[in-house]
C-alpha cells in the first residue's frame, strides 16, 4: 500500500447531475472540487441540510469549475459550518459566483419570508439555507486565478482550461501523487455563439468526465428556426412567450438569439423582458469580460441593446397581467424557484401563452414534470392548472451531447488509466459509460454517492 495514497471520495453528482462535490486527499491535505447544492428530488434536496461527511475544518482548499449552483451553491453554507481556506476559481467565475450566491440566498429568504407568512409550511419557522450575509462572506474566500496558470496548493498543483459551457467555466488538470487528474466540469457544446471554444484534451491518468446528455442526442433542428416558430404562432394567438432559463449562460445566449431573429425579420419586434436581477448582473458581467468571449464588447452591448431590465418585484409583479405578446425570461431554468414561479401562476393557466424548456431539467423538478406532460404544478402550495402549450428546445442546451463528449475524448489518444463517470442520473452515466468503452476501450467507473477510490 502507498504511503500517503491519493484517494478520491464522491460527495456528490453520482446518479445525479447536481450536487457536484469531489474531494481529493493526498499526504493528509485535501481539496474539494466544486461545493454544489443538490437539487430536484426531495431525497436529494435534504442532503444539503445534513451535516457535510467531512469536517469543513479539514479542507485544506476548494476549486469551482465554474459558477452555477449546482456546482458553487453550496459554497456559503460550508463557511458557515467552519471552512476557512482559500477557493480558486477564473475571474469570470469569482464574478457570477459574487452575483449568483447572493442572490440565490436573497430568494430562499425571500422563499422563507412567503412560505411563513401565508403558513404554506410544515416546518415552523422555514428558514433558508443560508442568509445573504453568509453568501458574501463566502466570496471573499474566492482567489481568481488566470487560464492555464499552474498554482501549487499544499501538495497539489492545478490550472483552468475553458470548456465553453458559460462565462469562466473550466476543467480542471490537478497533478498530485505522480498523477494527472482531469475534472471535465460541464462540457459545453461547440459552434456557441458567443463562448470560447472548449480547450483540446491532453494525456491524463484519471479522468472525471460529467455525462449529463450521456444517453441523448440534441435534435437536428435549427435551434433558431424552432424558436422563431413557436414565436410566431404564440403572437398569432395573441399570447406570451415564457421561457424560464438559467440565470447565467442560457439567458445570454437566447437574448443574442432573438436579437438575431429580430435582425432578420424572422419574428416580429415584440417586447423582451429580461426579470431576474442576477441575469440582468450576468449579463453585463460578460461585457466586462469581453475579451474572453467570441465577440467584441460593441456587438454585445448591440444585441442586448433593447432588453427591458426588470429588478423591482413590483415591475416583476406587473408583469403577471401582462396580456399583450411578449416574451419574458425569469429564473430559475429548472422552475426549482424564483420569479418565474410566479409567472407560471399567472400565465400557465391560459391556452393561447407558451413556455419554453430550454436546458436539462433535472429528475424532481418542475420543469421535468412538464416535459413529462404533467398539468398542473404545485407552487407555493397551490395546484396551478398548466394549459399554455409547453415546448422542449433540448437543441439549445449548454451541455454536449454524448457525441459532442465523445468527439471532445477522441483527442486524446493515450487512454487514462481510470475514467469515473459522473454528473447525470443514472441512465445516462450508465450509458455514457458504455459508449466510451464501445468506441476507446477505456477502463470506465460511474461510482456511488461517498464511494472513495484509491488513485495511487
Amino acid at each position: 500500500m502507498a504511503k500517503n495514497p491519493l484517494n478520491i471520495k464522491f460527495l456528490g453528482a453520482t446518479d445525479t447531475v447536481t450536487g457536484s462535490r469531489f474531494l481529493l486527499t493526498h499526504k493528509n491535505k485535501r481539496i474539494l472540487i466544486d461545493c454544489g447544492m443538490f437539487q430536484g428530488l426531495k431525497e436529494l434536496r435534504l442532503r444539503n441540510w445534513n451535516p457535510f461527511p467531512v469536517d469543513p475544518k479539514t479542507i485544506n482548499a476548494i476549486l469551482l469549475t465554474h459558477a452555477h449552483l449546482d456546482h458553487s451553491g453550496y459554497l456559503p453554507r460550508l463557511v458557515k459550518e467552519g471552512f476557512n481556506g482559500p477557493v480558486y476559481a477564473t475571474h469570470a467565475t469569482r464574478t457570477l459566483c459574487s452575483i449568483l450566491l447572493p442572490d440565490a440566498a436573497f430568494l430562499q429568504e425571500e422563499d422563507a419570508r412567503f412560505l411563513n407568512k401565508h403558513k404554506l409550511t410544515k416546518h415552523l419557522p422555514a428558514l433558508p439555507l443560508y442568509s445573504v450575509t453568509d453568501a458574501n462572506n463566502s466570496i471573499n474566500h474566492i482567489q481568481p486565478v488566470d487560464w492555464g496558470k499552474a498554482v501549487d496548493i499544499k501538495g497539489f498543483t492545478f490550472r483552468f482550461t475553458p470548456v465553453s459551457h458559460l462565462l469562466g467555466a473550466s476543467s480542471i488538470e490537478i497533478t498530485a501523487g505522480g498523477k494527472k487528474i482531469l475534472f471535465s466540469g460541464d462540457i459545453g457544446r461547440s459552434g456557441d455563439p458567443i463562448l470560447p471554444e472548449r480547450s483540446r484534451l491532453k494525456k491524463m491518468n484519471v479522468l472525471i468526465l460529467e455525462s449529463t446528455y450521456g444517453n441523448r442526442l440534441h435534435p437536428p433542428e435549427d435551434a433558431q428556426d424552432t424558436l422563431a416558430a413557436i414565436i410566431n404562432q404564440t403572437v398569432q394567438r395573441k399570447g406570451v412567450i415564457l421561457i424560464p432559463s438559467f440565470a447565467i449562460g442560457r439567458s445570454q445566449a437566447l437574448l443574442y438569439i432573438i436579437h438575431q431573429l429580430k435582425q432578420a425579420r424572422k419574428i416580429p419586434d415584440i417586447p423582451v423582458y429580461l426579470n431576474s436581477p442576477m441575469a440582468i448582473d450576468a449579463t453585463k458581467a460578460h461585457y466586462e469580460f469581453a475579451s474572453e468571449l467570441k465577440m467584441r464588447r460593441e456587438k454585445l452591448e448591440e444585441a442586448f441593446r433593447d432588453v427591458n431590465y426588470v429588478r423591482s418585484s413590483e415591475q416583476s409583479k406587473q408583469l403577471n397581467s401582462i396580456r399583450v405578446p411578449a416574451i419574458i425570461l425569469s429564473s430559475s431554468g429548472m422552475l426549482t424557484g424564483g420569479r418565474v414561479l410566479h409567472h407560471i401562476k399567472s400565465l400557465g393557466p391560459e391556452p393561447k401563452n407558451s413556455i419554453i424548456l430550454v436546458g436539462y431539467q433535472a429528475a424532481g423538478t418542475r420543469g421535468e414534470l412538464l416535459v413529462q406532460g404533467k398539468d398542473e404544478l404545485k407552487i407555493h402550495g397551490q395546484v396551478v392548472p398548466i394549459k399554455a402549450r409547453v415546448h422542449c428546445l433540448q437543441n439549445m442546451s449548454g451541455h454536449a451531447d454524448y457525441n459532442g463528449i465523445l468527439k471532445w475524448l477522441s483527442e486524446c489518444k493515450v487512454a487514462p488509466q481510470k475514467t469515473f463517470i459522473v454528473h447525470g442520473e443514472k441512465e445516462a452515466s450508465s450509458a455514457m459509460s458504455y459508449r466510451i468503452k464501445e468506441k476507446f476501450g477505456w477502463q470506465c467507473e460511474v461510482p456511488h454517492f461517498l464511494e472513495e477510490v484509491g488513485l495511487s
